[in-house]
This record gives C-alpha cells, structure tokens and sequence, in this order.
C-alpha cells in the first residue's frame, strides 16, 4: 500500500491495511526532535485448536459441496490446489497457523527513509490475544459449523469475526531525529511470511470452472484436457469449497498495519517545520476557545480537542461564530455538502412543565441552523456561503445534532476565512388541542402571525418560557466539529486545440507540436505559472537528448533541471475572461531509436485554479521513407602493386534522419580500406566516403575485381542500396619507361633544342604511330579471339525463392566454322544458390551470334546479405587454349530475417531462492531466410544463468526452448536474448 501522510484526521469509517504499508511526508522544512508513533496493528486472536477447526471445516465444506456422483478426495483435490496456488502445502500451513498460536505475538518493523538512506529503524513487537480451549470457545465452533451445514454463509463470517478480529493499538517512540530535507518515507512492514498469503488469495478473487482447470493442468493434476463428467463436478465442487474457505483464510492471515480510519487513526506527531501548504482535500474542523493575540477566540481548528473540559454556551437567534484560524494564505474553494455535528444539551421536558400551565398538551419544537460565512482579515462577515436547518422534537431529542449543508460551490479569496454560525432560527410550541384555543375567535397562531405583520416582534417561546439550547464543545467529550471539502478554484483550464492529438508518433527526425489554449473562465485577472517536462517512464528522468521549447508566454522562459528531469517555465497573465494560444515543441535526441518516447506534462498554476494535459510522444517508422542515392563511379585501371582511392558521394534522399552502415567486400580479396563505417545523414543531406583498394602484384595483366559498396539503415538493415565498380590490374610503368627513353634518344637527337621538353613526347608519337601500324596487322592475325561473351546487364536482384535470367550473346570471330562447348561454375556457387544455362553446345559458323540464358535461383538458404558469382565460360573444341570466360553477379533482394519470442512461461510461478524454475518459449522465424548460428541466452537480474548455442531455424519456422534455472532471493527479473553470431 502506498499513500500520503495528512495533517488532517480520518473523516471516514473504512479501515485501510497493509502488510507493507509505504507513506510519504513531502515538504518538509526541518525535523529537530522525538517522533511518536501512534499505530495500530490487525492481529488475528489465536485459537488453540486452529489446526483441528480448520481440518473439521474443510471436512464439512466437502461433505455440504459435494454429492453422490462426486468421485475421488475432494479435500485432496482442494489442497494440491491450495499449494499450487501459495506453494504451501496445506499441512504445513496449519502448522504455521499453530505457531502464530504458540507465539503469541507478531513482530512489525518500522523504517524512517529519505532518499538514499534509512534514518531510523525499530522493530515493534504487538501482542496477540489468546483464546484458550472453553465452552466459548467450543460453542463458537459448533456455531461455524452449524452455519456451514445450513449454508449460513453471512451468520459463519460474523462468528469467524468474533475468532479473528483484533487491532492492537501501540505507541512508539524515536528520539533525536535531526533531518533538513524535502521528503520522508516512512514504512511498517509485517515479518511474518504468511501474511503474503493472504496477498495471494486476495488477488485471486473467486476462482471460475476454466480458471480452476488450467491451474490443475499446470499443476499436473490432471494431464487430459478432455476431463470426463465426474471429474467436471468434481471440479465445480471444489470450486464452491475454494471459494467458501477463501475468504475465512483471508481473516485468519489478517497480519496487517492499520490506518486511515476514525476508529483506528494512525498517526505521527513530531517537532519540526513544514512548508507552507494550501488547504485541500476533505477537512474537519473542530469548535474550540483558543487564544489569539492574548485573546481568547472561538475559531475552527484542525486539530481536535484533546481534554475533557467542556465549553458551553447559550444558542440564541443571533447565534454563535467560530472562525477558522490561521485563515487561509490563497485563494480556496469550498465544494460539495459540508456535515456540521453539534453536541447540544436542550432544557430538559421536566423542567419545561414545571412552567407551563399546558402542561404535557405541547410539544417543543427548535429550528437550529448552521450557516457558513465567508469572513474577511478584518473579521468582517463578507458573504453567507450556504446554511441547513435542523428540526428538534426536544421530547425526542438527543444531545448529537447533525446538519447537512449541501450543494456548495464559493471560493474565497486570499486572506479570508470560512466561518460557522449555529442559531436558532425559531422555537415554537406544537399541539393539536393547543391549536384549538382562542381569543375573541382567534387562534394563538393567529395573534402570532397578526403581531408580527405589525412589527411587533414575538417569541411564543419567551412568552411561555421555552429556555435556549446550550451547545458543548471543545473537549474530547463534546468534539463538535464540521466536516468540509476544500479544493482549488477551477477558473484556469488548458485545452489542446483542435486537431491537436495528445499522442503524436513523428519520425526520429520529426518534432511534435502541441498548440493549447489556456483559458481564464473566471471574473477576475491571474497570472499563471506554465511549466512544461518530459520524462521516459522506464526511468522517470528526461530522456539524454530531447529538447522541448515553450512559446507564448509574456518575458520568455526559464529551463532547470532537478533529479534528472528538465523542467521550461513560463508565465502569462489572463484576465477575467481571457484566452491565450501557447506551443510546445518537442524534439527527438539526434541518437533515438524507433520505439522511443517521451511522456509530455504541461501544467498551468495560477492563483485562481489549475490545470495539467499529458501528451506521449513516440517515435515510429510508420511515415519514414527510406531513399539513399550512392553516385555512380567508372572503374578504373589500377597498375599492379599500386593503390586507388574511390570517392564515393552518399545522399539521404528519404524524409528521416538515417543512422547507416557501410560494407565494403572484395570480389577476389584485394586489400581495400575504408575511411568510415557508418555515418549519420539529416534528410537531403549528403557525405563523402573514401574507399582506396590495392591491386596486388602478383595477379595477372587484366585481372578484374569487382567492389561491392553497400549502404543500409542501423535499424532497419533490409533497406539498402548497393553500387558495385570493377577495377582491373595493368602492368606497371611500362608507359613511363617508354617516356623517359624517348625523352633521352630526343636529346642526344638534338630535337630537344627545337621542340623543347616536348621533344620526347613527339618521337614516341611518331614511334607509336608506326608502330600502331604493324600492330593492327599483328593483332589481327595473332591476337585474334576465337570466341566473344557479349551481356549488356552483367548484375541482377534475384528473389528468395525467385529466379533471374542473364541474357548472353556467343559469337563467332573468326573465319571458320566452330563448335563450342558451355559451361557455368555450378558447384563452386555459395550454400542456396543454384543455376543453369541454356545450351551445353553449340555450332555457330564465321560472324554468326547465338543467344544462350543463364538462370539463377536463391532459396531461403541463402544468407541476407549473400550474392552470388557465375562464371559462364565458352571453349572451343578445337583450341581449347583459347576459352572465354564472362563473370556474372547475382545478389539477393529482399531477403529478411525477423526473430521473435512469444508464448513465455515460467514454471513454478511462486518459487524459493535456490529452487530450479524452468522457462519455455518459442523462437519464431518470421523472415524469408534461414536464420543461422543463433545463440539463445537467458539472464536472471542481470546475470547469464544458460544458454543455447548454434540453432538454425528455417524460415516461418520456430524452435522451441525450455531453459532451467535457479531463483534467487526476491524478485528475479527474467530476460531473453536472440544473438546472431
């Protein structure tokens, strides 16, 4: 149980309790002193022979419950259940009964908290009250069981009563508490284990017929599910039983703190100084004398009478005023119907006879009103709030006089009072035979009325002697008090505009705008106090990051931060009337995630009311747009044992902040180096990225290697883009050599003085020239090809599950008829991928082209990421020297992994430290590849108590995993990790 500590009593009847009740003091200014404690305890009486009753009343529950078609042991049945349910067994529960019996006492322990550290701590011991083995005793068992035969459910509680109700009342002392701080708590917690059972069968409630069964499964009672009919009515009349003794085993485990009640008011009372606070919530001021400026004063306290001296006095037209004091430091408003109870003394019948000639003809009849004022500093009456009338037969009379004021709405202003004023409105004399007496044809009624309509005034209880009420208060004796409820004004309200959602889902590059109305719908001007904050609930701190702005208020605003919370504050001033437009916006850390968010508190605090809006704010993906252009880069002839820096120029063409990833792979495994692995890019913004690959020395003259270059979301990695360019290995400096021999035959030539450092540069042109020359004929007869490969679109996307084809041109160079054999590198393709060509052989004669189609396929084997090289190669038969080989690359598109987790169970679900509790769930794939080289992991508050290694599931497929593992001491907080390796 949680709850605050008040200043006022407890204005009702209900008893609230707890077996760790937790209360909170805020405001504090300063403690310097003892602490009391005045508490109470709920303790069950001990009976005796517990065990035995018990035992006799589960028997008799099963033979009123059950029936001539019930089979097996229904009390069996109902204590399997009790211990699946508590972990208990019902044996040893009734002998912790008996030692709660034997004990004769319970131990609470009471702590005195502030926020990193307890102050105080004392353990208080509360006696039990025993109830030995008598014929009291015996014959309120034979009541309980009577009752149960005759199903006198109602009658049985009220005797159960008598055996368990028994609040304790003690007093605790702490002394020397020094503490300067804002908050307190303060916690009394029961020691004794069984009371947490009680919690348990409380939050059971009634147990159903389907509820019952899934606990018997669980519990392995029953291991069908398709239960026959005897053993149906065996479980309805277990349920009965369940539900009968349910709530009698609550009693009889009532361990508990009790507080919040007029009968049971537990308390605190110290020496210190609180912040000064308004007055809300329901009060209940009491009639007292005391003194004010060396005065003696009637007022309306908070605090009630604590002597027996009792104050009285005289009730008369003009009545009697009590004044709340210290009067109020703001602006309150009073609501609902106020309870006034006055402890009246009127004239006793005897006495009234012995002055009256009427004698026992009358009746006397007092009108006693109660009336509340609005008083101001002066002590001037402002306003009569609202009054109630309360009739007295004195013959009927009795000395509690309770009057109900209703429907009151006022506010009083600072500095003003709430007063009560008792009088009596009239006192007049009632009788059927008396009416009948007159005076010159004139009734007595009649005159009464005639004299006054002449302003004549006349009391016909001063004309026959009828004395005033006297009202008692001020003592414990005579606590004559009004009950009232205090609140604060309601003109201040905040609304968000039309159209405005509370909860906002943007984009992490997004912002969440809030306009709101603040309205003044009173009569009069206010300044009010806007502050605005935001929290994650999982930490109740500002999320690191998020920033949130505050516009139109008058002066600006001001930011601070307190115990991880960043509060902006403003102000604005409304008159009587009057409407302002305000915008909060909120913008999302540059590092969130999707599924982050935010709970947004807008509050406005004026004098004459206040008024608070929450908003969330989510980020989601739903409105994102994924779109990353990469330029496109020309490959290039890199001289062996040299390096070669790609720029490649990356773009966010998409409407979201993107977090990516960037993968570099090699075709052939050329060393490469890539600046940066990822990088963030705002929308329309665009970076750079250097990727410098290094041509190996030893590869041959025209080797290719093609670099992959791709681009994916941090949180979303199937959306990407992929660009690839194909480098090729030329023989080093082979050019520069030729340059610098020519530059040195130009000089010793002389042609350097005519054309300068040119010189060389136009030799090897003129050598090349004529060299060209002799090479077209030498190319021509001896470098001529035998067979060409001709693709136009070398890279394709293929499915999961799907299949490309490549489109392929053969043709023949040469001048002779040639056969040519077909083939692709098949079994060389990596796990999932499959392909095949179209001709194995083919017969093509000088220049002819034949079509041929290569066609890829990608099962849900292959990897996410995975692509694919087919090397298609054309031999011909006779110079098989002379092949011809073309690469062409397949990469898989839209391939996807998606793991969850769902149907957890922990088994046991109530357990011990030490003891083995077993965990099951399923791994489900919902991608379209196979998920491979998974880990499973499952950690216990922190720490990894198992784990799975190497599962592959297929995917729509799923796993199912049960795990063990030992409990620790408390909570034990559960948390599964899936982990790709």
């Amino acid at each position: 149980s949680y709850g605050h500590l008040n200043e006022s009593f407890p204005v009702k009847e209900n008893v609230s309790d707890a077996v760790v009740g937790t209360f909170n003091l805020s405001e504090i200014s300063q403690i310097d002193g003892d602490m009391d404690f005045d508490l109470y305890f709920s303790l069950p009486i001990a009976v005796s022979n517990i065990t035995s009753l018990l035992d006799e009343l589960l028997s008799a529950a099963v033979d009123v419950y059950s029936d001539s078609n019930s089979t097996g042991n229904l009390s069996e049945t109902f204590q399997n259940i009790f211990e699946g349910l508590t972990n208990i067994s019902w044996s040893n529960f009734t002998l912790n009964i008996a030692d709660i019996t034997l004990s004769g006492e319970e131990n609470f322990t009471l702590y005195v908290m502030d926020e990193d550290s307890t102050i105080a701590e004392r353990e208080i011991t509360v006696k039990r009250n025993v109830i030995s083995e008598n014929a009291n005793v015996s014959t309120l068992i034979d009541s309980i069981l009577e009752n149960l035969t005759t199903f006198n459910y109602v009658g049985l509680l009220d005797i159960w009563d008598q055996l368990t109700q028994n609040v304790q009342h003690v007093t605790v002392s702490l002394h020397n508490i020094s503490y300067y701080g804002d908050e307190l708590t303060f916690m009394i917690e029961a020691e004794n284990e069984m009371a947490n059972v009680r919690e348990i069968l409380q939050q059971l409630g009634e147990i159903n017929e389907t509820a019952l069964i899934d606990i018997l499964e669980t519990i392995g009672y029953y291991s069908d599910t398709n239960l026959s009919e005897s053993q149906i009515k065996n479980i309805k009349a277990v349920i009965n039983i369940f539900n009968f003794i349910r709530p009698l085993l609550e009693k009889l485990l009532n361990v508990s703190f009790v507080y919040d009640s007029i009968k049971y008011p537990s308390s605190i009372t110290f020496d210190g100084k609180l912040v000064e606070r308004r007055e809300i919530g329901k009060r209940r001021y009491f009639l007292r004398n005391l003194t004010v400026d060396s005065s003696n004063k009637k007022v309306l306290s908070k605090n009630p009478p604590l002597y027996s001296n009792t104050s009285e006095v005289r009730i008369s037209g003009s009545g009697e005023q009590w004044v709340v004091y210290p009067s109020y430091n703001h602006i309150t408003r009073v609501v609902g119907d106020a309870d006034v109870v006055l402890y009246m003394k009127y004239p006793e019948v005897a006495d009234l006879l012995t002055n009256l000639s009427l004698g026992s003809l009358l009746s006397f009849i007092y009108v006693i009103e109660a009336s509340l004022l609005d008083v101001d500093k002066d002590g001037n009456v402002v306003k009569e709030i609202a009054s109630g009338t309360k009739t007295v037969n004195v013959v009927l009379s009795r000395s509690l006089t309770q009057i109900e004021v209703k429907d009151i709405d006022y506010v009083l202003e600072k500095n003003h009072a709430l007063a009560l004023k008792v009088s009596v409105s009239s006192r007049f004399l009632q009788s059927s035979r008396f009416n009948n007496i007159s005076i010159a044809n004139f009734s007595l009624s009649d005159l009464t009325n005639l004299l006054n309509l002449l302003g004549i005034e006349f009391d016909l209880g001063d004309l026959i002697g009828i004395e005033e009420p006297t009202l008692m208060y001020n003592s414990y004796n005579a606590s004559s008090h009004v009950d009232v409820t205090l609140t604060l004004p309601t003109d201040i309200k905040l609304e968000f505009k039309n159209g405005v959602s509370s909860k906002q889902r943007i984009l992490k590059s997004g912002r969440a705008i809030y306009n709101i109305t603040v309205r003044n719908q009173g009569n009069k001007s206010d300044t009010v106090n806007l502050t605005v904050y935001a929290i994650d609930t999982n930490y109740m701190v500002t999320p690191e990051g998020w920033t949130y702005f505050l516009n139109g208020t008058d002066g600006g605003t001001a930011t601070y931060s307190q115990y991880g919370i960043r509060y902006v504050s403003g102000s604005i001033s409304l008159s009587g009337g009057q409407n302002k437009d305000i915008t909060v916006t909120v913008t999302p850390s540059p590092n969130g995630k999707y599924g982050d968010s935010a709970k947004l508190y807008i509050s406005a605090d004026g004098e004459r009311g206040r008024d608070s809006l929450e908003g969330m704010v989510i980020l989601s993906p739903e409105k994102r747009r994924f779109l990353i252009d990469i330029s496109s880069i020309p490959g290039k002839d890199v001289r062996k044992g040299s390096s070669y820096t790609y720029l490649f120029i990356i773009k966010n063409a998409g409407n979201d902040v993107e977090d990516l990833v960037i993968s570099v792979e090699s075709q052939n495994g050329w060393d490469f180096v890539l600046d940066t692995s990822s990088i963030q890019l705002n929308p329309g913004e665009e970076k750079e990225v250097n990727v410098t690959v290094t041509v190996p020395q030893n590869v041959e003259t025209g080797s290719q290697d093609i670099l992959v270059f791709t681009v994916y979301s941090a949180d979303h990695p199937s959306n990407r883009n992929t660009v690839m360019v194909v480098t090729t290995a030329v023989v080093p400096t082979v050019a520069q050599v030729i340059t610098e021999s020519f530059d040195s035959f130009a000089q010793t030539m002389g042609l350097t003085a005519v054309f300068g450092s040119a010189a060389g540069m136009i030799l090897l042109t003129i050598v090349i020239a004529i060299i060209l020359l002799i090479i077209v004929f030498i190319i021509r007869h001896i470098l001529r090809k035998h067979v060409l490969l001709i693709c136009f679109d070398r890279i394709k996307e293929v499915d999961v599950d799907g299949e490309e084809k490549f489109e392929i041109v053969v043709r023949n160079p040469t001048k002779w008829r040639k056969v040519y054999d077909l083939s692709i590198n098949k079994e060389s393709l990596p796990e999932g991928w499959d392909g095949s060509i179209s001709d194995g052989e083919i017969k093509l004669d000088p220049g002819e082209e034949h079509k041929i189609y290569v066609s890829v396929r990608a099962s849900p084997d292959v990897g996410p990421d995975g692509y694919a090289e087919i090397k298609v190669t054309a031999v011909p038969r006779d110079r098989p020297a002379k092949r011809s080989t073309i690469s062409l690359l397949a990469m898989v598109k839209g391939a996807q992994i998606k793991l969850g987790i769902a149907n957890v169970f922990h088994w046991p679900r109530i357990f011990k430290e030490g003891e083995i509790v077993t965990t099951r769930f399923s791994v489900k794939n919902e991608g379209n590849v196979t998920a491979k080289n998974l880990s499973i992991v499952l950690s216990v508050n922190g720490i990894e108590k198992n784990r799975v290694d190497n599962i592959s599931i297929p995917a729509g497929g799923y796993a199912d995993v049960k795990m063990p593992w030992r409990a620790f001491q408390g909570k034990n907080n559960v948390y599964i990790r899936v982990i790709r390796q």
